[in-house]
């Protein structure tokens, strides 16, 4: 399915499921109001977690971008959707 086309809760589905593959983890057990750290996220894994979410989304993520911050897990699919959102247009 194109990221575009899904609703938001398909896409968070989507990327807690892609974080799940990258960690051998169940998808279950993230919750989305997590800290990365309690998430059990090493900032390693954080970066092959990106890594994949740019590959399979077909997104980039601004590493240089100042208020670029992910704490927890809703800040990463909050930033998905961001990035998947179309020009102009409010995630």
């Amino acid at each position: 399915m194109n990221p575009l086309d899904e609703t938001p809760e398909e896409t968070d589905a989507r990327v807690i499921a892609i974080i799940g593959a990258e960690l051998k983890r169940d998808p279950k057990t993230f919750d989305s109001r997590h800290t990365l750290g309690e998430a059990g996220i090493s900032s390693l894994e954080l970066i092959e977690i990106l890594f994949a979410l740019e590959e399979q989304l077909g997104i980039a993520f601004e590493s240089n971008q100042q208020d670029f911050r992910l704490t927890t897990l809703q800040d990463l699919l909050n930033e998905v959707r961001r990035l998947l959102a179309p020009a102009g247009d409010a995630a």
